[in-house]
């Protein structure tokens, strides 16, 4: 298990395989693994998707991933132990996680809301 913090445009396209619930799915290179599941209609718990909330904390069990981001929301005790967050990690191969799924709606439309100040 390997994990990254460069990018690449490989154009690849890696299927995740998640332990949990036995559902697998494809990711493009260039798409986190948030992402890649719910265009595939696979919900994980998430909140901000920009990596400081640790909502969306999983196990990466093995394969390799980057991240272009920091990431604010793991410790470098979870980042030793393989703790990955799925709306930051974009899969550089296969990749096999151990991940909570929600039940999915394909009516209900994902959006982002602007906050109020």
């Amino acid at each position: 298990m390997r994990t990254l913090f460069i990018s690449g445009c490989n154009n690849m396209v890696y299927k995740i395989t998640n332990t949990k619930s036995g559902s697998s799915f494809e990711s493009n290179d260039d798409e986190t693994v948030l992402d890649a599941g719910l265009r595939q209609s696979i919900v994980f718990p998430y909140s901000c998707r920009g990596g400081t909330c640790g909502t969306c904390k999983a196990k990466l069990i093995n394969g390799e991933i980057i991240y272009n981001t920091d990431t604010a929301a793991l410790s470098d005790a979870e980042k030793e132990s393989g703790t990955i967050l799925l709306c930051q990690a974009k899969p550089q191969s296969d990749i096999t996680i151990d991940a909570t799924e929600l039940a999915a709606s394909a009516n209900i439309e994902i959006k982002i809301l602007p906050c109020r100040e």
